[in-house]
C-alpha cells in the first residue's frame, strides 16, 4: 500500500492537505500488521490546492492527480471537499497531526485488524 503524508520536514504530519506542497511518499508491506515495515519512496512537490482560502476543482484534482499511485493519504487536517475528491478517486484521508512513525505504525496496526 503506498501512503502520502502531508509534511514540512518528513518527521510530522503538520500540513493541511490543500495547503501541502510537498507529500512524502511511503510503501507498507502487506504483511506490515502493525510492526511497520515500510519504506520511504520519495519527497513529492505538488501545487497546492488552496490558494488565499479557497479551493478550485482543478487545483483539487491537481493534487490528486499527482497522487494517483497512493492509497491512503495521511494530514493534519482536510476540508469536506478535499475529502469527498480523495474517496471519488478510491483514496482514503486519515487526519491526524503527530509523529509519522507513530501515525504509520497505527495505520498499519488499523489494516491489520480492518482485513481480519
Amino acid at each position: 500500500m503506498r501512503i502520502a503524508i502531508a509534511s514540512t520536514d518528513g518527521i510530522i504530519i503538520d500540513e493541511h492537505f490543500g495547503k501541502s506542497h510537498w507529500f512524502y511518499i511511503v510503501d507498507m508491506a502487506a504483511d506490515s500488521g502493525g510492526e511497520g515495515g515500510f519504506t520511504n519512496i520519495e519527497k513529492r512537490y505538488v501545487t497546492p490546492a488552496c490558494e488565499g482560502g479557497t479551493h478550485s476543482e482543478s487545483g483539487m484534482g491537481g493534487v490528486i492527480k499527482a497522487l494517483a499511485d497512493c492509497e491512503v493519504i495521511l494530514a493534519a487536517k482536510a476540508g469536506p471537499g478535499a475529502i469527498q475528491a480523495a474517496e471519488a478517486a478510491g483514496k482514503k484521508i486519515f487526519q491526524n497531526a503527530a509523529p509519522i512513525d507513530d501515525s504509520l505504525k497505527k495505520l498499519a496496526a488499523y489494516y491489520g485488524r480492518s482485513k481480519k
